[in-house]
């Protein structure tokens, strides 16, 4: 079935990013996402088509997706045309239907995600330097405890466990809470 061929390929790729990132369990999602957007606009077939233009007839404008790479670190403002204070996260992916166009998912310190249109990277010139190197290693020190002490994938058998967990638990489980927004 070709359907299941390519749900085959995005598992794996995204099963191999969640693990060579070494991802907090709580972004599978995000991480599905990013790769099935990825997946629907790469040219496949003897067409030379993607996906999505198959499906819709036009061509897809993958200029959202060019800039960055998935959990790439990143400098965001939360206030709009402030040159200070830039805060160092990580880039999540394209947020389709909150914001304006080139609007992105940005993984804050504390654990938050939130929709920014204004990221840029940081650069390697940037990373050198001491006061961003320290800027990241809080980052990551935030995410880490946002997270918890199992936060990380450890191998892919640890991955496949996580997978399977819905399906080998005793069924429905009802949650009484209401979703949030963030990785804790």
């Amino acid at each position: 079935n070709q359907a299941e061929n390519w749900i085959g390929k995005l598992k794996a790729r995204w099963k191999r990013r969640m693990l060579s990132l070494k991802l907090p369990k709580q972004l599978w999602d995000y991480c599905m996402v990013y790769e099935s957007e990825i997946l629907s606009r790469i040219a496949s077939g003897k067409d030379g088509r993607t996906p999505l233009e198959r499906l819709t007839g036009d061509t897809p404008d993958i200029s959202e997706w060019v800039d960055f790479g998935f959990y790439d670190t990143v400098w965001f403002w939360d206030t709009p045309h402030s040159l200070e204070n830039p805060q160092i996260g990580r880039w999540l992916g394209v947020s389709h239907r909150v914001g304006s166009a080139l609007c992105f998912w940005i993984l804050k310190s504390n654990g938050e995600i939130v929709a920014r249109s204004t990221v840029q990277h940081v650069t390697t010139e940037d990373a050198l330097r001491g006061d961003t190197q320290a800027k990241i290693k809080l980052h990551v020190q935030g995410i880490e405890s946002a997270c918890g002490s199992d936060c990380y994938f450890e191998t892919e058998e640890h991955l496949h466990t996580f997978i399977n967990e819905d399906i080998e638990g005793d069924g429905a489980q009802e949650d009484s809470e209401q979703p949030t927004e963030g990785i804790s």
